[in-house]
């Protein structure tokens, strides 16, 4: 029954690594659920957020944004 338990554990470990190094920019994080926040250059903020994790991926790290497919800080926008 441990073996179980961890062999389980190792492969949601080897399955969340694998999705963080899709993130090809530095200044960008892996995340399951989108931010709450502005994504792209131009892009205002959402007056309310709802909680739902229905587009993992890639986003801009906290200062950037996202402008040309790279993110490029703030006021590079």
């Amino acid at each position: 029954m441990k073996f179980i338990y961890i062999a389980l554990l190792l492969t949601v470990m080897i399955a969340y690594s694998s999705a963080a190094a899709r993130c090809r920019d530095p200044n960008e994080t892996y995340l399951e659920c989108t931010p709450c926040a502005a994504i792209n250059c131009g892009d205002t903020p959402p007056e309310v957020c709802v909680a739902a994790c229905l587009n993992p991926g890639c986003f801009c790290n906290k200062g950037y944004l996202r402008k040309n497919g790279k993110c490029v800080p703030e006021s590079q926008c």
